[in-house]
């Protein structure tokens, strides 16, 4: 964004940041910071701090919200978040499906409500002819912020690939939510009336006492960008929201395949050595899945279909390391490239394996191109995909007969003491009929 410098170095598993500055740069962030990547498995946030002000469930609550809805008499009120001296809500209306969003005050001191702000959120289009309907907001707490923060809910976009933007208080004001990479904060300002607003993502939510992001997936197109998408945990700093970590996988230096390996058989899995196989992750009709979730993963004979028995199947997290081969394209545009040079082996999430697009450019700094959470670190000199990742195993494509059958991807499998521990794709050759 204009005025913001932000510059994302990989370097042994973290991300350090460094903000350049500008006139507009929010929020007051150290020079450089440290954001921790857990590859991939599940992550667990601390445990939330003590409440800041009295129990929105207590009888004092309760009575609260309902003189608000007396008094003010809004079509829904987001629950009651607690703050210091009293609570704060967010109210909107429906069937007008106005876009408006009001954040109330109450205090326990005068038993009093009183509006703190009025935001225009964007024009949620409504996937079911709901046109501009928000769908709801919900409040929460995030560690140290003196106000709540209330992430509203609807399809911004009308693809599903934006669903959530935040509300927030913070050195501007009251306001909508925006930021680069790792940092937000409140910009002060409503939503541009009519017009694709600044800080819409494909989620939000609260994470005990901190706010994750989910951005949508380059990898995948418009609604299924929400496959492994990029999760970013943030904690409040310095009037506004700084990134505490993150579920990217940083590329490793990865070993190419040895297709002189022995043919895997067709019966159950071996219990050691590497083989030559054809493999690929079963489809899953899921829209959301997590980079910790597991899926199935069929190995067989190099084949180009799948067959409709695989006796060797293993359940394997989206984050199981596999490798693929990259490059340096000098013109990456159209597909394929011109001269691609630089070629190396590295390793790779083995969720890329169910794109959407066929290979192309990769990235460094996926936070800020939407590359979903993988890095391959700048040092390595290349932009470039060149692996066949071959296409999952669709069961409706052989039930239905809709379409080409998929084409599953070849390379190398190595198993140690009964359990899958290596994957390597074999390059940009097409498998053997």
């Amino acid at each position: 964004m204009r005025g913001r410098g932000l510059v994302a170095v990989v370097s042994a598993g973290v991300v350090v940041v460094t903000l350049a500055g500008g006139a507009d740069a929010t929020p007051k962030a150290p020079k450089r910071l440290s954001v921790a990547h857990d590859g991939g498995v599940a992550w667990y946030p601390p445990a939330p701090s003590p409440r800041p002000g009295p129990d929105p469930r207590s009888p004092a609550g309760l009575k609260a919200r309902a003189v608000l809805v007396r008094v003010m008499a809004p079509s829904h009120v987001s629950d009651l978040v607690s703050v210091k001296g009293g609570f704060e809500a967010a109210t909107w209306d429906s069937p007008s499906c106005t876009e408006v969003i009001k954040v109330w005050r109450y205090w326990s001191r005068t038993l009093t409500w009183r509006r703190a702000a009025r935001i225009y959120a964007p024009v949620a289009f409504g996937a079911y002819g709901n046109s501009d309907c928000i769908q709801q907001v919900v409040g929460g707490n995030v560690n140290g912020a003196p106000d709540g923060v209330f992430v509203v809910k609807g399809d911004f976009y009308g693809n599903g690939m934006g669903n959530a933007v935040v509300i927030a208080n913070g050195r501007h004001g009251w306001g909508l939510v925006t930021g680069d990479g790792l940092t937000m904060a409140s910009t002060g300002k409503s939503a541009a009336r009519w017009a694709v607003s600044e800080g819409i993502r494909y989620q939000s939510y609260f994470s005990h006492d901190l706010l994750e992001r989910w951005d949508a997936n380059g990898w995948f197109a418009d609604a299924s960008s929400g496959r492994y998408p990029l999760e970013i945990w943030f904690r409040w700093k310095d009037g506004g929201f700084v990134a505490l970590h993150t579920n990217i996988v940083v590329a490793k230096v990865g070993a190419a395949p040895d297709v002189s390996a022995a043919m895997i058989g067709a019966g159950n899995c071996p219990s050691e050595g590497t083989y030559v196989a054809s493999f690929g992750l079963r489809y899953n009709i899921d829209i959301i899945e997590a980079t910790w979730m597991v899926r199935s993963f069929e190995i067989f004979p190099k084949a180009s279909r799948y067959p409709k028995h695989v006796p060797c199947t293993v359940r394997v997290r989206g984050s199981f390391p596999i490798t693929i081969q990259v490059g340096h394209a000098r013109n990456p545009w159209p597909d394929p490239p011109g001269p691609v040079t630089r070629k190396q082996w590295v390793t790779a999430p083995i969720w890329v394996m169910l794109k959407d697009f066929p290979p192309g450019l990769i990235s460094a700094d996926p936070i800020r191109v939407g590359a979903g959470p993988y890095a391959v670190p700048a040092t390595f000199g290349v932009n470039y995909l060149l692996t066949n990742l071959g296409e999952p195993d669709n069961p409706n494509w052989r039930v239905d007969g809709y379409g080409a059958p998929p084409v599953p991807a070849w390379g190398t499998v190595t198993f140690a003491r009964g359990h899958i521990v290596a994957v390597a794709l074999a390059g940009t050759a097409p498998p053997t009929p």
